[in-house]
């Protein structure tokens, strides 16, 4: 089980990766402030990098607050982040001679907390939930 599982986490770490990658403003700061945009309602606003490039045009405040918050370049940090949380913990399951019973049950525990966010995807096996 926990080759499979491995597998599926590298999959959706590679898939959200190219996500965060395809953004054109990958690697500027988006703003976690929303201006308002005064072209509209006073329930609209858009959302600013950096450099002042606009990534969204005419939004509710909430989603455009949203948006900034899961910026590309945060997105890359937690994928690296959940990489080495996977590499530090993939290979304690099935290996008896070096770690404890214990070890090997909190390994894969944290296994299938990380694939917990993506049990809607197709390939998210119900067996694996915590």
């Amino acid at each position: 089980m926990t080759n499979d599982l491995t597998a599926f986490l590298k999959a959706r770490f590679d898939e959200d990766e190219r996500v965060a990658r395809a953004d054109r403003g990958y690697s500027q700061e988006w703003h976690t402030e929303v201006a308002r945009d005064d072209q509209h309602d006073g329930g609209r606003a858009c959302v600013r990098s950096s450099q002042g490039d606009v990534i969204t045009g005419d939004v509710d405040v909430e989603r455009a607050r949203h948006i900034a918050h899961y910026d590309p370049a945060r997105m890359l940090r937690e994928v690296a982040a959940k990489r080495q949380i996977l590499d530090a913990h993939a290979d304690i399951p099935g290996d008896g001679i070096n770690f404890t019973r214990a070890e090997q049950d909190r390994a894969e525990e944290t296994l299938r907390l990380l694939a917990l966010p993506y049990a809607d995807h197709d390939d998210y096996q119900e067996e694996w939930a915590p």
